[in-house]
């Protein structure tokens, strides 16, 4: 088995880790001699590719450098070595210099450089993925150029580019993969390190050239043959039967995908080595049990790997993932008895990095090979000590997970920017769930071409089996310390990484002694139990909270003893999470969403799933449609009232006194003629927007106001004075001055996420709040904001030191 985007494999069936029962032979040391060889391939290849000179003329000096020592020292033991460190080395560069020159120099890279708008023949190859959800959603592929038209030439060649359609624009529905597609479009340079020449931006629908071609076809009706079987299912099972066998996450909503997060469950939903490595178990075992010996079983295991590689798209990431479960599943054959599986793990690395360098920039390639190489060097260590006083399958299921999560939890860190406490847990609880699903998954697929009731059968027990990995999720992410927050800074992960090698270091002394092992697990178990700490936050006496929820908007009203009034959700679930739970809130009498664009309302469905929710008041213009109907099947699915706001009513909650002045007009979207979708601005001015007052203390919740609704409100007569302004909109150019002088307030809170695209908040609208002496609070400078209603005035603390 092996570790997939976060890098968390499955456990393996008894016997397979090379352990040794008490008072046999350790397994041997490991063979070392290609690590040095590997990492300078890998590092080689991230320089080529990276089209970075400096690096690139650097690199190039230590390799000279190397040969020099390597004739310096060519009688000694280790001349073999540093002669491999050489050659692979120059490969590395010369094949990722080659693949890179490709890219940059190609008429597309150019058109792209430019901005061009191009017509392009592009080949399908993989699957269209969503990306963000309701209007800000995208869909995107990778294809591959056949002939692009731009400034007045045509040019015929084959380069990889991204194409990306948002949600109800044209071309957001493409054509089955393999297929040959004329589409126009903008085509934009891409990001550093994604390795495509460009991204085309489509404006009109794609025309269809030419169909997929047999091999395509057959391999589709196989996959649409997993999704019939499964569709009388529930709908969370028919999303990620799908997911756990071919890696096709589309049906998943955000809820699942957010607890499978949370929960470090999501490489089951990527094609991962664990994959490759329970169909292979599986069907190997079987054969060897009909009698198959010798070249037969050989040639079925490799049939085995091509229709695995087939069936989940033999995209790069599939490679990978073939190449490493190989591997874990030799190495943790006969080659842990043999001392030799670090050897094949470097073998393999080495050939995708020389097969694809641009794998060396891979997040994913690098978490797989971790994972793997902490499966195959310590938990088999790991479980041999777990073995003096447990079952030998307990220890392995306890080994397997803990070996590649403490490997792969540094990295992990740096891009989820958490460390998940719950993953080690639920994946032990997952893993006997795992490989049923994902074999009887394979034989729905299919056995869907020839025998529909069979296939029935098949995808129903798949999806039984998923259900048990479906209830680990939301049990595990129900936990308040599921996961913690860690800042992806340099000396943070050095930090995360010292103390992931001392685990390393001591565990096997740690699990071979029961109580010291089991005090570590009841220490866990507290954990999970209580939210994480942080000293000095929330603050005594907190009256209002801003959550750092990302480039959205999530405020939380202290109304009563762990109770809150939710105004918005904000675009991330675990961020939502999060914030509840340092906060101590346990309930939701009230919830107000100011409108249902997704930076306001994704976070929802995680938020009403862990607590209690009286009353729900929203937009009264149900748009973006997508949003709104997902969001009121989640209230309905929860037994949840919900309602428009009502402009001029007044609620008490607990402490808390709200009055709703906005929307003024009764159909915000009045003035948009019937059948045509409201733009940005009708759905921000349709923002509800609320004025609270506890303690002393006075807030104006102003949601994505524009300037238009602004006015309408100060022309209505409301009350708009406030201690503290929520900045419109996340702060964008559109304000009107006069509303924020009406305010009066003292205080400014820009909701906003680091780096964001918007540009927000805008130089003007923080240059506005200056000039009325307000300051300036930003999330994404400061975290969280909390205000506190002192008796010499409003003070206001920040999570973050600013």
């Amino acid at each position: 088995m092996s570790a997939s985007p976060n890098g968390h494999p499955i456990a393996s069936p008894e016997g397979q880790l090379g352990v040794t029962r008490p008072g046999k032979l350790a397994t041997p040391a490991a063979d070392v001699r290609l690590v040095a060889p590997t990492a300078v391939l890998w590092l080689s290849c991230w320089c080529a590719v990276s089209g970075i000179g400096l690096v690139r003329f650097g690199a190039t000096a230590a390799i000279v450098g190397t040969i020099a020592v390597a004739l310096f020292v060519r009688r000694s033991r280790w001349a073999p070595t540093l002669v491999a460190v050489v050659v692979l080395g120059a490969a590395g560069l010369v094949s990722g210099s080659i693949q890179e020159h490709g890219l940059v120099s190609s008429q597309t890279a150019q058109l792209a450089a430019e901005r061009a708008f191009v017509e392009v023949n592009v080949k399908l190859t993989q699957d269209f993925r969503t990306s963000g959800t309701g209007a800000r959603s995208v869909s995107w592929s990778v294809a591959h150029v056949r002939e692009i038209t731009g400034r007045g030439s045509r040019h015929g060649e084959r380069v990889p580019i991204v194409v990306i359609a948002r949600a109800g624009e044209p071309g957001a529905t493409m054509p089955p993969v393999g297929s040959i597609v004329r589409a126009s479009g903008r085509l934009e340079p891409a990001d550093p390190g994604q390795n495509v020449a460009g991204v085309l931006r489509l404006r009109s629908p794609p025309t269809l050239i030419r169909d997929p071609p047999w091999t395509y076809r057959s391999i589709e009706r196989v996959r649409s043959g997993l999704r019939k079987a499964v569709e009388r299912r529930p709908a969370q099972q028919r999303a990620l039967v799908p997911a756990l066998v071919l890696g096709d996450t589309s049906a998943m909503d955000t809820a699942l995908r957010e607890q499978f997060v949370r929960t470090g469950l999501t490489h089951l939903t990527a094609v991962s080595g664990a994959n490759l490595a329970i169909l292979l178990a599986f069907v190997l075992s079987l054969s060897r049990g009909l009698g198959l010996r010798g070249r037969g079983l050989r040639v079925l295991a490799v049939v085995t790997v091509i229709v695995f590689v087939a069936l989940c798209r033999s995209e790069p990431s599939v490679l990978r993932a073939a190449a490493m479960g190989l591997v874990t599943l030799a190495a943790l054959g006969s080659g842990a008895k043999g001392g030799r599986a670090v050897r094949h793990l470097c073998t393999a690395s080495m050939a995708l990095l020389l097969l694809d360098p641009a794998m060396s920039r891979s997040f994913s390639f690098a978490l797989s090979v971790l994972a793997c190489l902490g499966i195959v060097v310590f938990a088999g260590r790991w479980a041999r000590g777990m073995s003096a006083w447990l079952p030998l399958w307990v220890a392995e299921a306890i080994a397997v997970p803990m070996a590649a999560q403490v490997f792969t939890q540094p990295l992990i860190a740096r891009i989820s920017e958490q460390v998940s406490l719950a993953s080690l847990p639920a994946n032990m609880a997952a893993g006997p769930f795992v490989a049923p699903a994902t074999v009887a998954g394979f034989a729905a697929a299919g056995l869907g071409l020839f025998w529909p009731w069979a296939a029935q059968l098949a995808g129903r027990i798949a999806a039984l089996c998923a259900q048990g990995i479906i209830v680990t999720a939301e049990l595990g992410s129900a936990l308040p310390g599921a996961a913690i927050t860690w800042p992806p800074s340099a000396w943070a992960l050095l930090i995360l990484g010292l103390c992931t090698v001392a685990a390393a270091l001591v565990a096997p002394w740690v699990l071979h002694r029961a109580v010291l092992a089991l005090s570590l697990a009841l220490i866990l178990i507290v954990a999970l139990l209580h939210a994480p700490v942080q000293p000095g936050w929330p603050p005594r006496g907190w009256s209002v909270a801003f959550c750092d929820v990302g480039q959205g908007d999530a405020a939380i009203i202290r109304a009563g003893p762990r109770a809150g009034v939710l105004i918005d959700a904000g675009p991330d679930p675990q961020g939502i999470l999060r914030c509840l739970d340092q906060l101590d809130i346990a309930s939701l009498p009230l919830v107000v969403l100011t409108h249902f664009h997704a930076d306001h309302v994704v976070g929802l469905a995680a938020a009403t799933q862990s607590r209690p929710v009286e009353l729900v008041l929203t937009s009264p213009l149900r748009e973006p449609a997508p949003e709104a109907a997902r969001t009121a099947a989640i209230l309905a699915s929860r037994g949840i009232p919900h309602r428009p706001a009502v402009l001029g009513e007044r609620l008490g909650i607990g402490s808390v006194d709200l009055e709703v002045i906005g929307p003024v007009q009764d159909d915000p979207g009045q003035a948009t003629p019937t059948g045509v979708i409201p733009d940005g601005s009708v759905i921000n001015d349709s923002s509800v927007v609320v004025r609270a007052s506890l303690e002393g203390l006075s807030i104006l919740f102003s949601g994505d106001a524009e300037p238009n609704e602004q006015r309408q409100i100060l022309s209505a007569g409301a009350n708009v004075t406030a201690d503290v302004l929520k900045f419109p909109h996340h702060g964008s150019a559109r304000q009107d001055r006069e509303f924020f002088a009406r305010s009066g307030a003292v205080a400014a809170v820009a909701s906003v996420g680091k780096g964001n695209d918007y540009g927000h908040p805008a130089p003007s609208a923080l240059s506005l709040a200056h000039q009325l002496n307000m300051t300036v609070y930003r999330t994404d400078e400061a975290g969280s904001i909390a205000l506190v209603a002192a008796r010499d005035g409003l003070r206001v603390v920040t999570q973050h030191r600013i």
